[in-house]
C-alpha cells in the first residue's frame, strides 16, 4: 500500500472532520426531536394501547412471525428468564381505600401477559386499569365510573351472594343494563365461575377398597347452624323449628339454643358428630350451593339435606348420591320417615359416602377471588378481546349478547318461586 504525502493526510483529516460534525448534529437533532415528541405528546394510553415515537397507537403484543412464531428478540427474552412475563395487565378489584395502592405482580400460565393486581376504589388506579372488578359489597357512581371509563377497559359484575343479597349497587340502572363486559359468579354459566366448592374427580379421599362406617361415633341425628333467622326468601326458620317436631334437631348459632364460637374446633366438632345436616339456604335461586353444601356437611363427612335450588342444579356439581333433597318428599312425615330408615339401616347411610372413593371435595369461595387461578382468567378474556380488535383472535366469536350480558336476565331472572314442599307446609 502506497504511503499518503503530507497534502492527503491533511485532506482526509479535514474531511473525517467534517462527517463527525454533521453526525454530531444529526444525533443532536434526533435527540432534541424524541425528547420534544415525548413532551408534546397527549398522555399515554391507559388501556393496552400505547404510542411509539411518531404518535402513532400500536398495540402491546407479542408480534408474530410470518410462520406463526414470535420474533428472536422475544424468544431470547423469554429463554432468558422464563419466569418472568413479557407483559402484565393490570386488575383492579373495586373495594377497600380511595388512596390508589401499589400493584402486585405475578405470572399467569400459559398466558403471554402476568396480571398486575391492585385492590382500592382509586380513580387514579381506575383509569390505568385494563379491567376492574365490580366487588358488590363497595359502592360506586355510575355516571362518574363510565365518564372515566378508558377506552375498551373490561368490567366484570361479581358476586357469590344471591341476587336477593346482592348489596350496594352492583346491579346498574336499566339504561346500564349490558354495562358489564363479563360476570364472575357461583353460577356455572358465568363468565369465569367462582364456585363455593366443586367435586374433583381426579382424587379420590380414600381408596376404592376401603370399607368405612360412616355411622360410627355420631350420636346427632340432625344439625343446624345459622345466625340469619329471618331474611330469606322462604320460611326456612319455622321449618327447621316444624321438623324438630318430627325428629331430633340440634339448632347452632344466632338461630338455636346451642352456642359454641362461630368456626371452632370445638362447635365442627359437635356438629360432625350429627349424620345429617340441613343445608338449606336462604334464597331459592337457580345454582346457588353455599358452604353449608360443601364445608358444613361433604369436608365434615356429614349427610347434607339440601333445599335452594332445584335439585338438577345439585346433581350438575355435586357428587354422585351425595345428598337428600327437600322437594323429593311430600310433606314432614315422609321426610323424617326416610331420616329414621337411614339412621337405622348403616349399610343405606353408607351409601352416601361411596363417591369418596371416585373424588373428594375442593374448598373455594371467596378467598380465591384474588388468587391468579381466577383473575388471571380476567387477563384471558382481556388478551382475547385484544386480538379481536387487531384480528388475532383464533378461538370462537362469542357476540353481544354474551360479552355484554343483560344482568337483568343473568342475574335477577335467576331466582325461582317453587310450590308445593318444603315452601308451602
Amino acid at each position: 500500500m502506497r504511503a499518503m504525502n503530507g497534502k492527503e493526510v491533511i485532506s482526509f483529516c479535514l474531511a473525517a472532520l467534517t462527517c463527525f460534525s454533521i453526525g454530531g448534529f444529526y444525533r443532536f437533532d434526533l435527540l432534541g426531536y424524541n425528547q420534544n415528541d415525548m413532551h408534546n405528546a397527549p398522555p399515554i394510553a391507559p388501556h393496552w394501547l400505547i404510542r411509539n415515537a411518531s404518535g402513532v397507537l400500536r398495540n402491546n403484543l407479542p408480534e408474530p412471525e410470518a410462520n406463526g412464531r414470535r420474533s428472536s428478540h422475544l424468544q431470547n427474552e423469554t429463554s432468558q428468564s422464563e419466569s418472568k412475563p413479557l407483559c402484565y395487565r393490570q386488575v383492579q378489584i373495586w373495594r377497600g381505600s380511595a388512596s390508589p395502592k401499589t400493584p402486585a405482580k405475578s405470572q399467569c400460565p400459559g398466558l403471554e401477559c402476568g396480571i398486575s393486581l391492585v385492590e382500592d376504589t382509586s380513580y387514579e388506579t381506575m383509569v390505568k386499569s385494563d379491567s376492574v372488578v365490580f366487588f358488590h359489597r363497595s359502592r360506586w357512581d355510575w355516571t362518574e365510573m363510565q365518564r372515566r371509563r378508558p377506552l375498551n377497559q373490561a368490567w366484570v359484575f361479581y358476586s357469590l351472594e344471591s341476587p336477593p343479597h346482592t348489596r350496594g349497587n352492583a346491579i346498574p340502572p336499566s339504561k346500564y343494563d349490558r354495562i358489564y363486559n363479563y360476570t364472575m359468579s357461583y353460577r356455572p354459566s358465568s363468565t369465569i365461575h367462582l364456585p363455593y366448592g366443586l367435586y374433583d374427580e381426579t382424587i379420590p379421599q380414600i381408596s376404592s377398597g376401603e370399607n368405612r362406617n360412616w355411622a360410627k361415633e355420631k350420636n346427632g341425628l340432625v344439625a343446624w347452624a345459622a345466625s340469619n333467622c329471618g331474611i330469606a326468601s322462604w320460611r326456612r326458620h319455622e321449618f327447621v323449628k316444624t321438623l324438630a317436631k318430627h325428629v331430633s334437631v340440634d339448632m347452632y348459632g344466632g338461630c338455636g339454643n346451642i352456642k359454641c364460637p362461630r368456626n371452632s374446633d370445638d362447635c365442627w366438632k359437635r356438629i360432625r358428630s350429627h349424620k345429617f345436616y340441613l343445608a338449606v339456604e336462604n334464597s331459592e335461586c337457580r345454582d346457588y350451593i353455599t358452604e353449608k353444601f360443601w364445608w358444613n356437611s361433604l369436608s365434615h363427612d356429614i349427610v347434607p339435606i339440601v333445599y335452594g335450588p332445584p335439585r338438577e342444579d345439585y346433581e350438575r356439581v355435586a357428587p354422585p348420591n351425595s345428598f337428600i333433597h327437600l322437594q323429593d318428599f311430600k310433606d314432614f312425615a315422609e321426610l323424617a320417615d326416610y331420616i329414621h330408615l337411614l339412621d337405622s339401616n348403616e349399610t343405606l347411610y353408607n351409601s352416601y359416602f361411596e363417591w369418596k372413593k371416585q373424588g373428594s371435595i375442593r374448598r373455594i369461595g371467596e378467598n380465591a377471588l384474588t388468587s391468579a387461578l381466577f383473575l388471571c382468567k380476567v387477563v384471558a378474556k382481556v388478551l382475547d378481546h385484544e386480538k379481536k380488535l387487531t384480528g388475532r383472535y383464533k378461538g370462537e366469536y362469542q357476540g353481544e349478547e354474551k360479552e355484554h350480558p343483560s344482568i337483568h336476565d343473568f342475574w335477577q331472572k335467576s331466582c325461582i318461586k317453587p310450590t308445593g314442599f318444603p315452601h308451602d307446609f
